[in-house]
């Protein structure tokens, strides 16, 4: 017999990109942690949840993949910001419709910037 078959993935990327895949309704993610390794996965995981206690939708990318990927994939989504750490490691976060990225160094910051 002769098959053939697509991924999920790759079906789910061909609806995006020609504008196939229902528009999502509810309420949308406002902050995405990037993944770029296992430390980052660490060091995001409690600042998410704290996030989403506090009433805040955000959610965690959820593999390790280059910044341009996931920033693609947050503009898709309409996230507002994205979380990520600099070369040495400290933390940012960007606003999706700016250029500037601004450091913080705790989660009341970042709520602070957030909720401007």
């Amino acid at each position: 017999g002769v098959g053939i078959s697509f991924g999920a993935d790759r079906i789910y990327d061909v609806l995006l990109d020609n504008k196939l895949y229902p528009e999502f309704k509810g309420d949308s993610t406002q902050v995405l942690f990037t993944n770029q390794s296992a430390a980052d996965e660490e060091k995001f995981l409690p600042m998410l949840f704290e996030l989403r206690d506090k009433g805040i939708n955000a959610e965690l990318y959820t593999e390790q993949a280059k910044w341009q990927k996931q920033l693609i994939f947050a503009e898709k989504k309409r996230i507002k910001f994205i979380v990520s750490t600099n070369e040495n490691g400290d933390l940012f976060v960007k606003e999706m419709d700016g250029t500037e990225k601004k450091p913080f160094s705790s989660i009341d910051e970042l709520i602070t910037i957030i909720r401007k």
